[in-house]
């Protein structure tokens, strides 16, 4: 249990949305974790929230032995998460597109291949229509990864699955996602 003074973070709650605005709230214990020493309540809070979704993405997409995982976009806290969580799994190939700059430290978390978007399309990799993605998790393109993924995704009867991380239009679909928590 925690004690008083214990600097914690909640990683969900069944509350409306209200509460995570909040400075201070009341949480169910279950809900919650002890907040590392060095890591600020906003580390904290954004480590949860994306380790907790792409712990999600990846358990539902049943990601298992064997498959080849691309993540696009992966490259920043979700998709780290997920890159990880597919390791987990025991995935046998993980490719990732991110920009040259993440490129090493991508390598260090285990991609057996990253695709730098400026100057490769991942589509258009003769290698990876040749055999082809058991999962897509997409955290950057939105809609237009959708249309391009049919060249290296297997076909759903196959086992393929495409999984969308991101909006196209962030600002109009939260604007319109809000009143439903109200």
């Amino acid at each position: 249990g925690f004690k008083k003074g214990d600097r914690v973070v909640c990683t969900g709650t069944r509350e409306p949305i209200s509460l995570a605005m909040a400075e201070y709230a009341v949480v169910e214990e279950k809900t919650s974790a002890l907040l590392p020493e060095g890591v600020t309540p906003e580390e904290g809070a954004a480590l949860a929230s994306a380790g907790l979704h792409a712990m999600q993405f990846v358990r539902d997409a049943k990601v298992k032995k064997g498959d080849r995982v691309l993540i696009i976009g992966g490259g920043g806290g979700i998709g780290l998460f997920i890159l990880q969580f597919v390791r987990n799994a025991a995935a046998s190939f993980v490719a990732n597109t991110s920009s040259y700059w993440k490129q090493e430290q991508l390598k260090d978390f285990g991609v057996d291949r990253v695709i730098d978007p400026g100057t490769e399309n991942w589509w258009e990799i003769p290698e990876f229509q040749k055999n082809k993605f058991d999962k897509i998790f997409d955290c950057g393109e939105g809609y237009s990864a959708w249309k391009k993924c049919g060249k290296v995704l297997k076909s759903g009867w196959k086992g393929g699955l495409f999984v969308s991380v991101t909006l196209d239009d962030n600002e109009v679909h939260m604007h319109n996602v809000f009143p439903m928590f109200g």
